[in-house]
């Protein structure tokens, strides 16, 4: 299974798969993945509940994403050096172990198009799931 990354700008709008996350099945709807579309729960919280369960920090996570971001071709860029990005250039950095931002510049970018943006963030440093719900039929 692959996870797709939007790679979008005003000018261009492409989709890179990342290893071992769900990809989205409809080239006409790149940012919708294929597990949003699916019928059967199991598509979605199967590959969560395997990504948190190998993941059970912040830390771990943002290690993890980082990596599917270099296995998709992006490159890792450091805040403490004057960056040379380019048109359809894919880059992503990392702060303090617990934070990552990722972003892609379209082939056909020109300084003033603007630019598309998603974010996310957790505000725990311990991801768990429960392995024994102690409050069964209850959704609180």
């Amino acid at each position: 299974m692959t996870r797709a990354v939007p790679s979008t700008s005003a000018a261009n709008s492409t989709t890179t798969a990342l290893p071992n996350r769900p990809a989205p099945s409809s080239p006409t709807s790149p940012s919708t993945p294929s597990f949003a579309r699916s019928s059967k729960p199991e598509d979605f919280t199967k590959p969560f509940c395997d990504f948190l369960t190998n993941n059970p920090t912040v830390f771990h996570a943002a290690n993890a994403l980082g990596e599917d971001l270099k296995a998709a071709g992006y490159a890792k860029l450091t805040e403490r050096e004057a960056w040379k990005l380019k048109r359809g250039g894919k880059y992503y950095f990392e702060r303090n172990g617990s934070s990552l931002v990722a972003f892609a510049i379209g082939d056909e970018y020109k300084p003033g198009n603007g630019a598309a943006m998603i974010a996310a963030h957790i505000d725990v440093r311990l991801i768990d799931r429960r392995r024994h719900a102690t409050r069964v039929g209850h959704w609180g």
